[in-house]
């Protein structure tokens, strides 16, 4: 069936309505971008510029055969100075006579029409049909080669976008000189007969930024403004040098510019926060002498003839209970491998006499007051042992007054007794007793609220024998403190691990007979 000039035209008004509604679904979409730019994503506008890609090349495509159809003649094309710079063969609008029977008016302004700059046109090639053994309609955006280039090589030098040194989407923060180099990019595109979506899509730069852009180019202004602003809460010139003339004034006494912030609203001269000072100071070079750092302390190392086994190992400290004010005063030992809880005591008087019941006390429970270190303790005019002799235990504790009493100096060397502190302000040195008084009391609140002496010290012994003989102690395996004292930790955790191993197997045998 021959294919008339009424065919082709009904062909070209049915691609040029569905061209229409894909170009306005185009803009709708884009506007969307332009409003929301999160939900619609980058790779939907290639889509989209894909799309018309496709509809201009199927255009070409019929109209390319109606043409050959009814034998019409290409008249002079121009040559097109702005599509030349552009990658990929893409031209801007031609010019020309008739077209398949439609006036040069109608044809000479339609989009997308790209030719070779310079090209005479002559006859018009007879065009095969994509029948059988026809060729297929070659695609615009596939050129030949000119100047020598291969096939789809670029001509009159190298894109703009990568001349600028970018590939991919443009940076967040670009220069002046890049904006005005992309902007006349994208406006050269737009008069070649590009939409500015598309420009803005093939360049990978979002259309509101260049809409700003321009504005931004109308008023001279591309270059970023350097951060940082005026806030209108900025600090006032006279205050700025009101807080230099504190420094001058008060450095040397205050030594800190939380206090000189502070001084300033004392004297009534300035308001600023601590923080405005130490910037304005730092701005101006200034630095406050301030407190020296107090020297970084190291531990003393516990004697080399100590060993890590019960009864050898003691920590004490006291605590103080505020309601009960007859006795508020209560000391407590430690046993720092077994933690077992040794002994305790309630006084009135922190000393050293407070210190010589609770380890006599102490010395009791554990059977190590012999009858030979009675016998020494009670004789006033008794000399300590001789100094080759290895101590009975080390006494581990801070540096109170009654650990460092005289007389606390000499019971503790009849009995034996070697003493070691730790370093001042520091209480994780003594971390074992301080664990002691702190689980006590947590673990005990009512402790806090007994009055009576009495009370307490019988309440503090009925916690003692629950600490030591029920309370699972997590740094020793829950285990209680009795069963590591005595030795039987190790073999109370050894059970332990055999009864999981064995239980494991029976729900592994009993799982496997079910199956």
């Amino acid at each position: 069936m021959p294919f008339t000039a009424w065919d082709a035209n009904s062909a070209w008004a049915a691609l040029c309505t569905i061209s229409a509604a894909l170009v306005h679904w185009f803009c709708v979409a884009s506007d969307l971008t332009r409003r929301d730019s999160g939900s619609f994503r980058l790779h939907l506008r290639w889509w989209l510029a894909l799309i018309m890609e496709a509809v201009n090349d199927d255009v070409d495509a019929a109209r390319a055969e109606a043409d050959a159809d009814s034998g019409a003649e290409v008249r002079l094309v121009g040559a097109d100075a702005v599509g030349a710079d552009f990658p990929s063969g893409r031209r801007g609008r031609g010019g020309g006579g008739s077209l398949g029977g439609r006036s040069a008016a109608r044809c000479g302004s339609r989009r997308g029409d790209r030719r070779f700059a310079g090209l005479q046109a002559g006859p018009a090639a007879p065009v095969p049909r994509r029948g059988v053994g026809g060729g297929r309609v070659a695609r615009r955006s596939r050129t030949a080669p000119v100047h020598g280039d291969r096939a789809g090589g670029r001509v009159g030098g190298a894109a703009g976008k990568i001349a600028l040194g970018m590939s991919g989407p443009i940076p967040a923060r670009v220069d002046g000189a890049a904006k005005a180099a992309l902007l006349g990019l994208i406006d050269d595109a737009v008069r070649a007969g590009w939409s500015l979506t598309r420009a803005c899509a093939a360049l990978e730069v979002d259309r509101a930024r260049v809409w700003r852009w321009r504005q931004r180019r109308a008023a001279g202004r591309l270059e970023d403004l350097a951060a940082g602003g005026n806030p209108i809460h900025g600090l006032l010139e006279c205050e700025e040098a009101e807080i230099l003339a504190l420094f001058d004034d008060w450095g040397d006494i205050d030594r800190s510019h939380r206090k000189l912030a502070h001084r300033g609203s004392y004297e009534q001269r300035v308001w600023v926060s601590p923080s405005t000072v130490d910037r304005v100071l730092a701005r101006h070079g200034l630095a406050l002498q301030g407190d020296p750092r107090p020297a970084r302390s190291v531990k003393t190392p516990w004697p080399a003839w100590h060993e890590w086994r019960p009864n050898q190992l003691w920590c004490w400290d006291g605590s103080q209970f505020e309601r009960c004010a007859a006795a508020k005063h209560a000391y407590a030992i430690v046993d720092l491998v077994s933690r077992k809880w040794i002994s305790t005591h309630l006084t009135a008087n922190p000393d050293s006499v407070a210190a010589r019941v609770l380890f006599s006390r102490g010395l009791d429970n554990e059977g190590l007051l012999t009858n030979e270190l009675r016998a020494r303790l009670d004789d006033p005019d008794a000399e300590p042992p001789d100094d080759t002799t290895i101590p009975l235990l080390l006494a581990i504790s801070d540096n109170g007054t009654e650990m460092r009493a005289n007389e606390t100096r000499r019971f503790m060397a009849l009995c034996s007794i070697a003493q070691h502190f730790g370093r001042p302000s520091t209480p994780t040195d003594q971390a074992w007793i301080e664990s002691l008084w702190g689980h006590a009391k947590r673990e005990h609140p009512h402790l806090t609220t007994i009055t009576d002496p009495t009370v307490l010290t019988a309440e503090l012994e009925r916690i003692r024998a629950h600490h030591n003989s029920v309370r699972l102690h997590e740094a020793i395996g829950y285990v209680t403190p009795n069963d590591e004292h005595d030795g039987r930790g190790d073999t109370i955790r050894a059970a332990r691990q055999h009864g999981m191993h064995t239980a494991d197997q029976q729900r592994r045998a009993w799982h496997r007979s079910q199956r």
